[in-house]
């Protein structure tokens, strides 16, 4: 490959998006062209740490001196669909979110509107990977260390927008019973 994949990584000092910016800067098909996010102080850290040359304060900002080819958004959840949107708009080819897409069934819908529309490769996952302690506790409840599992629930419920903490329960939850949350 004679070129790298130019990527932003928007939400990039928060924890996820570290995980994010560790990957693409490791990646040898990847260059970093920048990080967004509103924690200045955090900002600077992680781009001194990872050597990314350009910060910015908001999206509008990025895409306004930029266009990446991939931007990962690692947001609330409730802001991802103006993310997605916006960077459809301007072009970006590839967009990945983290958690789950949006809020509400309309919302997603018009994400995936409009990156089919404009040819945009759109993707949405929670990763876990890097979290110490999941992999290990799920392959001992799965070898049957704690017994059979007859039932499943997330103490105290979940919040009423999953941002926050509620995909967190909701993706261990599905990978403890290795079934869909209805």
């Amino acid at each position: 490959m004679d070129r790298k994949y130019r990527v932003a990584v928007v939400g990039g000092a928060g924890t996820w998006g570290r995980q994010y910016l560790r990957a693409y800067t490791r990646h040898p098909d990847c260059e970093v062209i920048g990080l967004v996010d509103r924690a200045g102080d955090r900002r600077q850290m992680f781009a001194d740490q990872y050597g990314i040359k350009k910060v910015y304060n908001g999206l509008e900002d990025l895409l306004a001196e930029d266009l990446p080819d991939i931007v990962s958004a690692v947001i609330p959840v409730e802001s991802n669909p103006e993310t997605v949107i916006a960077c459809t708009e301007a072009g970006v080819k590839v967009i990945s979110c983290e958690k789950p897409m949006a809020v509400t069934l309309s919302d997603a819908d018009a994400m995936v509107r409009i990156c089919r529309e404009r040819g945009s490769v759109f993707s949405c996952g929670s990763v876990y990977a890097d979290v110490p302690g999941h992999s290990d506790a799920l392959d001992r409840v799965r070898a049957g260390f704690l017994g059979r599992i007859t039932r499943a629930v997330i103490p105290g419920g979940l919040p009423r927008e999953m941002a926050g903490g509620g995909c967190v329960p909701l993706t261990l939850l599905r990978l403890l019973t290795r079934q869909e949350i209805i």
